[in-house]
């Protein structure tokens, strides 16, 4: 009886090996998918601030445009 006992822990054990090994394939697709992402997160990050620095460029010309076109109308239509 013994015998079958072991016999059936070593089965089972084997079992639980076979399922560990599956795990680990799997959690080194996700870590792998995981780096892709953070990657892909890094680059939008930087096109976030490009996109912020230009937009800031953007407006500190026109708002000097804008200042420019005031006096230049007050010159010409003295109010």
């Amino acid at each position: 009886m013994s015998d079958d006992v072991a016999l059936s822990h070593a089965q089972e054990i084997g079992a639980l090996k076979a399922q560990v090994g599956t795990m680990k394939e799997r959690l080194e697709k996700m870590d792998d998918k995981l780096d892709k992402l953070v990657a892909a997160a890094n680059m939008g990050r930087g096109v976030w601030w490009l996109s912020m620095k230009l937009g800031g460029i953007a407006v500190m010309g026109m708002a000097g445009l804008a200042w420019l076109w005031q006096h230049i109308i007050h010159l010409i239509i003295p109010r």
